[in-house]
């Protein structure tokens, strides 16, 4: 956990990327939670509502480049009357995949510690060797850190900062229609809430067929369910039951599969990247 130094931090960080040529816009980690794969963080900002490439880079930055915001996941908390931003979302390991050549094990640069196993001679990270479906060699960077203990070394703690509390503590109901992570893709999705308890039962827009069971905390963002097409013909299930509702959903996309664009895209454009 680092110490609260904003002055200092906010300048040594704007005088580097202006040298490059990057944002100055600087995020700082005030509250993460580790959920899986993935993790929910709260973020500042140096700058009121940045711009979303400034948002994705000054978040990898503050992660060291180990970590990267999961695109549609970061929705601002600030208000009208606040000086920077303050953001919550999702974030995921980042992991680099690059070209590969037997010419770097010659020239030293890798050298090969077991099958498919390189390790590089500069930072001794490992590196897994895979071929695409092309035939070509590729490498991925294996990340043996631990995603909680990345951001720990990344938080900020603040007392006059809101933490994650309110965020996670947010209750979601049946029939609601909402975007959430899902940690095995660390991407963005969206369907129906069809049943609430303990974790959610989810019908994905892209997946009517499919039942997913998210922890409640992965939902990002809601919408109430929209009033159904005047000459949908579907018996109301009285009764919150879970079958009847999965059932049902199912038949709202099987009439109608565009049903839920316009509020994947209401969503969509309260993403702060």
């Amino acid at each position: 956990m680092a110490s609260l130094n904003y002055d200092r931090m906010y300048t040594n960080l704007k005088v580097r990327e202006q040298a490059s040529g990057r944002s100055s816009v600087v995020a700082t980690i005030h509250d993460f939670e580790v959920i899986g794969k993935v993790a929910r963080v709260l973020a500042s900002f140096s700058s009121l509502y940045p711009n979303p490439d400034d948002t994705r880079h000054a978040i990898s930055a503050a992660l060291d480049n180990k970590l990267t915001p999961i695109e549609g996941s970061f929705r601002e908390m600030s208000d009208d009357n606040s000086a920077y931003s303050i953001m919550s979302g999702f974030v995921t390991t980042n992991r680099p995949v690059r070209n590969f050549s037997n010419k770097e094990i010659a020239n030293g640069h890798f050298r090969e510690i077991a099958e498919n196993i390189l390790m590089d001679n500069n930072d001794k990270s490992f590196w897994d060797v895979k071929r695409g479906t092309s035939g070509n060699k590729y490498i991925s960077r294996r990340l043996s850190e631990d995603i909680s203990e990345l951001l720990e070394e990344a938080r900020v703690i603040d007392v006059r900062k809101p933490n994650l509390a309110p965020v996670t503590a947010s209750t979601w109901d049946i029939m609601e229609f909402c975007s959430f992570v899902d940690p095995d893709i660390a991407d963005v999705r969206y369907g129906y809430i069809a049943a609430n308890e303990g974790s959610l039962a989810v019908v994905p827009s892209d997946d009517a067929n499919n039942i997913l069971h998210i922890d409640r905390r992965l939902v990002i963002e809601s919408r109430l369910n929209p009033k159904l097409p005047p000459d949908f013909d579907v018996e109301e299930t009285a009764s919150y039951d879970a079958s009847k509702m999965i059932a049902y959903i199912k038949k709202i996309y099987a009439y109608a599969p565009a049903y839920a664009n316009k509020y994947v895209e209401q969503i969509r454009r309260h993403a702060s990247i």
